[in-house]
């Protein structure tokens, strides 16, 4: 393993020093650890960027034209997809 020096800010120093007393670890595994969680995370998005970037364009329409512009303020979304449902029974709040 390498050695290496890295300055802090105090508040920062005694937080990281808290930390690893917690998981019962030296600051410098539990630093190395917590770099070691960040290049792995940082590898799986590379590697799933690239898988996507990859991949080629799904066609959503279902073979169908997308709607034009003209059309597109014509449509209509339906109740149950917009997650608001009318309660049983209920009245609309009269105008005053």
């Amino acid at each position: 393993m390498k050695n290496i020096t890295i300055s802090m800010e105090e508040e920062l120093a005694r937080w990281v020093r808290v930390k690893a007393a917690e998981r019962d670890m030296s600051v410098s595994r539990y630093i190395r650890e917590m770099l070691h969680r960040q290049m792995q995370q940082a590898e799986e998005y590379r590697r799933a960027m690239k898988k996507n970037i990859v991949r080629r364009p799904r066609d959503l329409s279902g073979g169908r034209a997308y709607p034009g512009r003209a059309q597109r303020g014509k449509l209509t979304v339906p109740s149950s997809a917009t997650g608001m449902r009318k309660a049983p029974n209920s009245t609309s709040p009269s105008r005053r």
